[in-house]
């Protein structure tokens, strides 16, 4: 059923990214539950936080793939277009959740403020903090929208940036720099990531913010460059190396699993290592052969539903842990199977109720482009 809802919604994408997605979600949802101190569930819990990473990198990759698409089709990037598509993506969904999420855990909670935002606070700023896509900076109301600020900062300043260069690049190649540009954000993060966390021991401080954020954002446009216009050389080195790429990938990525993310290596380099691992996965994916495992399809399909299950998850979550506890007491193991099914099942529905529809309306007034992968 999952495949033939992949298949019929979007027969453009490409199941290995869609297949990330759903990783990189299964690990927030993970996150976000109260799971046992011990035990195998504990192992998810302590390192679901990464999936946001995750994210970052493949927005980083698909985004700029669009915009390098155009560029190449064109010989020019507008941003108009490309802003106005984004937010029929991004805005409609994103709005709805702000408007319903908080009523609807009032009426099945009882309350919502100090379950849900980590300054335990409703205040009317904290609203325009999210409306104004600020919470990465600012306190918000809902810990987790944190990641569509930097995504959002990320939307604004990359066409911007590519328009820059393509207009005033004295290059022949007029994107040649990108790998350059990458190496400069990626220390200058690094650096200002260790700097911030000299100065505080708040780890929400020198987590959030997108100037310290951007950096595996970037190393998904350095890999989406590569891809588009070193195409034939990067291929043929990925599949060269693949498996030493893996391992190390791999090794990057079992950082997130050994510490702590409030500790100091973790916040800093770890975050660094983190999403060369990431990126180094996604970029062995793109040039896999395709894989008709049903499983891997069936997670494949979660993932075109993946911006809806995380905007929702965490306020399914806290209706099932007010209700489920109180009226229908379960061992930990039960309680978090219904959450993961409930939050993926709600996510699926706001998905075909508001972001769907809202992308068909997006198509039907600006026609999309041919794109290789979609978002």
């Amino acid at each position: 059923m999952l495949g033939f809802i992949y298949y019929s919604i979007h027969n453009m994408r490409l199941k290995q990214l869609d297949f990330l997605r759903a990783i990189a979600i299964l690990l927030v949802i993970g996150r976000h539950w109260y799971l046992p101190t011990t035990g195998a569930l504990s192992i998810w819990a302590k390192a679901g936080w990464a999936g946001v990473d995750l994210f970052f990198v493949i927005s980083g990759f698909l985004i700029s793939g669009l915009l390098f698409s155009e560029y190449k089709k064109e010989g020019k990037i507008s941003f108009p277009r490309f802003f106005v598509r984004r937010g029929f993506k991004i805005y409609p969904a994103f709005f709805v959740f702000l408007l319903l999420a908080p009523i609807a855990l009032t009426i099945t909670t009882g309350s919502f403020g100090t379950q849900v935002d980590y300054k335990k606070s409703t205040d009317t700023a904290h609203y325009y903090h999210e409306y104004f896509f600020l919470q990465d900076y600012f306190p918000g109301v809902f810990p987790h929208t944190w990641s569509l600020a930097v995504e959002e900062k990320f939307y604004l300043l990359l066409p911007l940036l590519l328009i820059l260069l393509i207009a005033y690049s004295k290059r022949k190649e007029k994107l040649e720099s990108i790998p350059l540009m990458f190496v400069i954000i990626a220390v200058g993060c690094l650096a200002m990531r260790y700097a911030t966390s000299w100065l505080t021991n708040d780890y929400h401080v020198y987590l959030r913010p997108f100037h310290l954020r951007m950096d595996a954002l970037f190393f998904g446009v350095l890999i989406s460059y590569l891809y588009h216009f070193k195409g034939e050389k990067f291929e043929a080195w990925i599949k060269k190396y693949k498996w030493p790429v893996i391992i190390a990938s791999l090794l990057f990525i079992s950082t997130a699993f050994i510490f702590d993310l409030e500790s100091l290596f973790m916040h800093t380099s770890g975050l660094t290592l983190l999403y060369l691992g990431f990126g180094g996965i996604l970029a062995v994916m793109v040039y896999s052969k395709p894989i008709t495992n049903k499983w891997f399809n069936g997670l494949a399909s979660i993932g075109v539903y993946s911006y809806s299950i995380y905007l929702w998850h965490i306020t399914v979550g806290m209706f099932l842990q007010t209700n489920l506890r109180t009226y229908f007491p379960m061992t930990y193991g039960i309680e978090f199977a219904i959450y993961l099914l409930m939050t993926v099942a709600f996510g699926i529905l706001m998905a075909k109720i508001v972001e769907f529809p809202m992308l068909k309306l997006r198509d039907w007034i600006i026609p999309k482009k041919e794109e290789m992968f979609v978002k």
